[in-house]
């Protein structure tokens, strides 16, 4: 994978970077979409070392599903362990 130095300069935790593909050849890791085939590429970076390239249907899909399963995460009634997780996330969010 490619580490590029706008993304890996400053990762802490667990922060996943986005930015627009400006290479001039990109391909879809998803659907194997070129530039030609794609409104708009994206990298989307996990940890410094692990980068894919997405493009701007394949992000759709993603964040589609994402939301449905925040839907599905929010809508479940929390038992004491799922509540204290959720504490600790805060705190944590709160501390940086």
């Amino acid at each position: 994978m490619r580490c590029y130095p706008g993304m890996n300069s400053n990762f802490k935790g667990n922060k996943i970077k986005m930015r627009t593909n400006k290479s001039d050849n990109p391909i879809c890791k998803v659907c194997g979409h070129t530039r030609k085939n794609s409104l708009e590429l994206f990298d989307i970076a996990f940890t410094p070392k692990h980068i894919i390239t997405v493009c701007d249907a394949c992000v759709d899909d993603l964040f589609n599903k994402t939301l449905k399963a925040n839907c599905q995460v929010n809508a479940k009634l929390k038992s004491h362990k799922d509540l204290a997780i959720i504490q600790n996330r805060r705190a944590r969010k709160n501390k940086n």
